[in-house]
């Protein structure tokens, strides 16, 4: 029997389903984004252990825009914690040092990152993942009131270059496209 590249990716598939059907549970955010304004000194977002016995690891921190790994000006406390079976924690982004150095005349984009690390398994040859969250984390400075996103999402402007639209967002704020449709054809991608 011959396998050709489509066959390979649905045996893979196949495997993939087989085993998570066997994964346990780890820990999980309850929110897709924080938004951490001036006036706040943290924002929180709240982790919980989703096996009914079985602890986790939350090891937490927080990245750049570019994807660095920072302590300044957003640091998140605690990074690491214990989360017993069944049982919730917090992860707190806390301001340091150099907020006042950010733009105060629009937001800046961060990243909360969770991974879950799962215990030693007591059985040999087991494989084990660890997942890992990844949600945005925005600094909203005072003179951006909440109530200006409304408004902004009105300012977005597309044009097309080539084969791609291209967005043009000239507001102070980070919008998500969810939905993007163009001549009743939705279109895919991942847009910020």
């Amino acid at each position: 029997m011959s396998m050709n590249r489509n066959n390979g990716r649905w045996i893979a598939g196949m495997m993939l389903s087989v085993l998570s059907a066997y994964a346990q549970a780890g820990v999980s955010l309850d929110r897709t984004r924080v938004i951490i304004t001036e006036k706040d000194t943290s924002a929180s977002a709240n982790l919980s252990n989703t096996s009914p016995d079985i602890p986790f690891l939350a090891q937490s921190w927080v990245e750049d825009e570019k994807g660095n790994k920072i302590t300044s000006p957003l640091v998140v406390l605690p990074p690491l914690q214990r989360i017993n079976g069944g049982q919730k924690g917090i992860a707190r982004v806390t301001k340091t040092d150099g907020i006042e150095k950010l733009p105060q005349d629009r937001e800046s984009l961060f990243y909360l990152n969770v991974r879950e690390i799962p215990p030693k398994p007591d059985k040999p040859n087991v494989l084990q993942l660890a997942m890992q969250s990844r949600i945005k984390l925005f600094y909203r400075p005072a003179s951006l009131p909440a109530s200006g996103i409304k408004a902004a999402s009105g300012q977005l402007t597309f044009s097309r270059e080539g084969a791609s639209m291209v967005v043009n967002n000239p507001s102070p704020f980070w919008l998500t496209l969810a939905v993007l449709e163009v001549g009743g054809k939705h279109m895919e991608g991942d847009y910020i």
